[in-house]
């Protein structure tokens, strides 16, 4: 199963982005440093009980992502699209929601 589409090098993300959990968030901060012109595309991925301190997903599309009791403690959600992604007591400590909550204030959601 492929979450990103196009080159070799989104084909790799791809790997990498499904063994997050596994191999950790440094490698996929890395991954983004290295790679900034790619938007990563995490519809419908599973990240329940995933620890992601300090993760990268600015820019990321999170739609209907499984976050539920995920931990996003300072992590980067700034420009991320999350439209209806379960986020269930995900913690969310000093995470960086740039533009995410501006955009919730105008759709008048808080």
């Amino acid at each position: 199963m492929y979450i990103f589409k196009g080159d070799k090098v989104t084909n790799m993300a791809s790997r990498i982005c499904l063994d997050m959990p596994q191999q950790g968030v440094e490698k996929w901060n890395l991954w983004r440093e290295e790679n900034p012109q790619i938007k990563p595309n995490l519809r419908h991925a599973k990240l329940k009980h995933a620890e992601l301190r300090g993760i990268d997903f600015s820019h990321t599309d999170l739609a209907e992502a499984d976050l539920y009791y995920a931990d996003l403690t300072e992590a980067s959600l700034s420009y991320a699209n999350l439209t209806r992604a379960k986020l269930h007591r995900t913690l969310m400590k000093q995470t960086c929601l740039k533009l995410i909550w501006i955009m919730l204030f105008y759709m008048g959601l808080i």
